[in-house]
């Protein structure tokens, strides 16, 4: 079998997805899901979108979550090929699909990808607001996935009323995030920034920029890494330290 890494990934699942339905589509979506994964760390969406679409169009079983782990990956492929309109048809077909199965996880992993794969602060979207707070009520207290739920939805909610709602959310996301670490914490951090963005803050928003940078620094998140810097650079601007901004 070839491992995670192997080159031979992509043409393996190719075969197997060619050779339906001899193969069994659990199989063949299985290999096409790692090999997507393979070529979404090399920045080929396309090639992973390629992949995920032929496994999703095979016979899996809606009730194989399986299926719903597939349209995920094809959901994440296409919001980073910048296709938010067939991401957000998949999210929601993969919403469905999980609360089917009964999966809190999988609902919660659709509704995270419907926030969308970066920080961004508007008005609020009614339907992902909704589907956060299902996945929430969906998942346990000790699901990894919490923080970032809460962090997540405390960006989303960031212009509702009382400011205090994203302040208590994102305080509780940060205090999961540091329990669980990795991801969560740094989408915690990044939650925590958003939500104190106040004259009155700025001095903590630093030091939690700080916290962010370093955290995914370790973590080798590069992503997370740069969004740390980008409130980093806003942090000491309104403080003034222009050479630190430079």
């Amino acid at each position: 079998e070839a491992l995670p890494g192997d080159r031979r990934l992509p043409e393996l699942a190719r075969h197997l997805l060619d050779a339906r339905p001899l193969v069994d589509a659990a199989k063949a979506a299985g290999c096409a899901l790692r090999a997507a994964e393979q070529a979404t760390r090399t920045l080929a969406y396309e090639d992973a979108a390629e992949l995920l679409a032929r496994a999703a169009a095979g016979d899996l079983d809606e009730r194989d979550p399986l299926r719903a782990e597939v349209l995920l990956a094809l959901a994440d492929a296409h919001q980073r090929m910048g296709e938010a309109p067939a991401a957000r048809s998949l999210l929601e077909e993969a919403a469905r699909l999980a609360r089917g199965l009964g999966s809190g996880e999988l609902l919660a992993r659709a509704a995270l990808g419907a926030a969308g794969l970066t920080v961004t602060v508007g008005p609020v979207r009614g339907g992902v607001r909704a589907l956060l707070e299902e996945a929430l009520g969906a998942v346990g207290e000790d699901s990894r996935l919490r923080p970032r739920l809460l962090a997540r939805l405390a960006i989303e909610v960031y212009y509702a009323p009382p400011a205090t709602l994203r302040e208590r959310l994102s305080a509780e996301a940060l205090h999961a995030g540091r329990r669980t670490g990795g991801r969560a914490l740094l989408e915690a951090l990044g939650a925590r920034h958003v939500a104190l963005w106040s004259p009155d803050h700025t001095e903590e928003r630093l030091t939690i920029a700080d916290d962010l940078v370093a955290a995914a620094h370790a973590s080798g998140d590069r992503e997370a890494e740069l969004q740390g810097v980008n409130w980093r650079v806003a942090d000491l601007f309104e403080l003034g330290e222009l050479d630190g901004v430079r």
